[in-house]
């Protein structure tokens, strides 16, 4: 599953819901309104900041920024984990 948190103060709900709508966004987006979320994963308060968390629940992998080129690493990561899932025969 893929999930945005929005960092914004949740006064700017409306924004947010407007930029999601505006680029077609199919992953759900919450507004981290008391920022409990931001606190525990990304106290530096990076944007963007990304985790993976694995099946167990556990963060597998964390980015601070992006650029382009990186989803092919992140992609890479995501097929590992997925494939650590796999039953084996």
């Amino acid at each position: 599953m893929v999930m945005a948190i929005s960092m914004d103060d949740p006064t700017d709900e409306a924004d947010v819901n407007a930029f999601i709508r505006s680029r077609g966004f199919s992953f759900r987006v919450a507004i981290d309104k008391d920022t409990t979320i931001v606190n525990i994963y990304n106290p530096k308060r990076t944007a963007p900041f990304s985790l993976i968390i694995g099946l167990d629940g556990k963060v597998r992998k964390s980015y601070e920024g992006f650029q382009m080129g990186d989803q092919s690493m992140i992609e890479q990561e995501i097929l590992s984990l997925l494939n650590e899932n796999q039953p084996t025969q």
